[in-house]
């Protein structure tokens, strides 16, 4: 998409947007996840001239285009306009938002959007299941698997690891990565992710860890 492809969705702005609060939270969200000008314009389909004239309030943009910075960028398109400042969030243990994954495994968030500079959450596996494949991968972060129940194999470049409860395997999460529970309890394990990545859309199909 060009330039003028780009300059093209400001007719229809979005309502109500402060140019300058929009473009320092884009900047803030790509710092965070360690994208640069080039990686985000690549995924947001717009040229990085124009994501850094956005970031420094020099141009406006449409809503189509927004949606896909927000989308490139793993929020939602709502946090590009939210004015909430807290620092501290209780998330009760009953209260943790279920993400949609396949029957057998569960998949909670313990770190809530917008994301910032870290990603957490907790699988829970039912005995002899299996999350991940040996292709699947996203981004290129630091990694931590944390068992907090039972005893699981992951499976990484280096070879499988058996861990039991307290154990950790620290990952990059380019590498291909997946997990068996090898206990006869369900397993719950912690992932840590810093920073957040964004799925590969490649990965559409795989079961994700």
């Amino acid at each position: 998409m060009s330039e003028l492809d780009d300059r093209s969705e400001t007719d229809h702005a979005a309502p109500g947007a402060e140019k300058p609060a929009v473009g320092r939270k884009i900047r803030a969200f790509r710092n965070a996840r360690k994208m640069s000008i080039r990686d985000l314009a690549e995924v947001a389909e717009v040229s990085p001239g124009f994501i850094s004239q956005l970031e420094n309030n020099r141009t406006n943009a449409g809503l189509g285009t927004l949606r896909r910075i927000a989308a490139a960028l793993g929020i939602a398109f709502v946090d590009l306009f939210t004015t909430d400042t807290a620092t501290s969030r209780v998330l009760r243990r009953d209260e943790r938002p279920l993400l949609p994954t396949r029957s057998g495994t569960k998949k909670y968030a313990i770190t809530l959007p917008p994301l910032q500079g870290l990603e957490v959450y907790i699988s829970e596996i039912e005995p002899g299941d299996v999350i991940g494949d040996t292709t699947f991968t996203h981004g290129d972060s630091q990694e931590i698997a944390f068992v907090l129940r039972g005893e699981v194999r992951l499976t990484v470049s280096e070879g499988p690891f058996d861990l039991a409860m307290g154990d950790s395997l620290e990952f990059r999460s380019s590498e291909p990565h997946q997990l068996e529970n090898t206990s006869a309890e369900t397993a719950e394990v912690m992932w840590i992710t810093c920073p957040p990545t964004i799925r590969n859309p490649n990965t559409h199909g795989k079961e994700e860890i």
